[in-house]
């Protein structure tokens, strides 16, 4: 069943590349759902564990109100129920920027061959975090981080909202979460929730080619409340297309702190599988003065 899932997965990536639509990726998770739900776990998936460490060690108040973001399943909610470990103070604000990616578009053999290479490299989660000396590294293990995790989860209002049906039925039967909704997320407001409505918010995994772009951040702050952060997490694969670089980011959230609205907190390098690099950005709701 896992070599089964991996073959879909295969074929979920030559799904974005030949289309930035969205259009054959959401054909891909209409039809997979029940195989995401079962083979999620077993699969070697980082990003939302990454995601997870920290958003605990970011957001100390067990009871704060969270939105869970083109929520998939519920993957996240499930680990905001369930995991919380030691809380610490919020990230020091920095931008890191790091190598991007190439712009050509990668085959899909081609971008196998280049995670083979790095396949066994990274084996544990590196948080970079600046200081007055500057960069700072951290490194956790997988050991480590899993020790930390413990049974003391998030016991605020949880509710989610994601573009697929099929997906959000395995959401809905887990029980966790108090709204959920069906919506297509773009640059336009969302009306099924409002602005200033909650603590803290994520959006895991599903940020990229085809699926949820950058410009439609900005919508997912809004619902955030001032002081509140927007946890983000995305696929190195999708750097290559030159919407989703960092720099395109960082010109966004410079436009975006202009207004008023939200700023980069921090831009973490992690890994997006156990063979895949990845990304856990983290945005602040109100600009840096405030």
């Amino acid at each position: 069943m896992e070599s089964s899932y991996a073959e879909e997965r295969k074929k979920l990536y030559q799904a974005i590349i030949e289309d930035p639509t969205g259009i054959r990726s959401q054909e891909w998770y209409t039809k997979n759902a029940e195989l995401y739900e079962q083979q999620h776990k077993n699969h070697d998936f980082m990003y939302h564990k990454e995601c997870m460490e920290i958003f605990k060690k970011t957001v100390s108040q067990k009871d704060c109100k969270v939105i869970d973001f083109a929520m998939g399943t519920g993957v996240m909610g499930e680990m905001l129920r369930k995991m919380a470990s030691k809380q610490q103070t919020g990230p020091r604000e920095h931008k890191d920027r790091r190598r991007e990616a190439p712009k050509t578009p990668l085959s899909i053999s081609a971008r196998s061959n280049e995670d083979a290479g790095r396949s066994r490299r990274q084996r544990h989660l590196l948080l970079l975090s600046s200081s007055k000396e500057g960069n700072v590294r951290k490194s956790f293990s997988k050991k480590s981080l899993t020790r930390q995790l413990r049974n003391e989860g998030y016991t605020g209002q949880l509710d989610g909202m994601d573009r697929n049906p099929s997906m959000l039925k395995f959401a809905k039967a887990k029980g966790i979460y108090t709204n959920i909704w069906t919506v297509d997320i773009g640059p336009e407001k969302i009306k099924e929730i409002d602005d200033d409505s909650y603590d803290n918010g994520v959006v895991a995994g599903s940020v990229g080619r085809g699926q949820v772009e950058f410009n439609s951040l900005s919508t997912m702050i809004r619902a955030i409340k001032t002081g509140g952060y927007l946890f983000i997490t995305m696929s190195q694969f999708h750097t290559q297309y030159e919407e989703f670089t960092i720099k395109a980011l960082e010109n966004l959230c410079d436009k975006w702190n202009a207004e008023g609205l939200c700023h980069l907190v921090q831009c973490v390098e992690g890994m997006h599988t156990s063979t895949a690099g990845g990304y856990v950005f983290v945005l602040r709701r109100g600009s840096k003065e405030q």
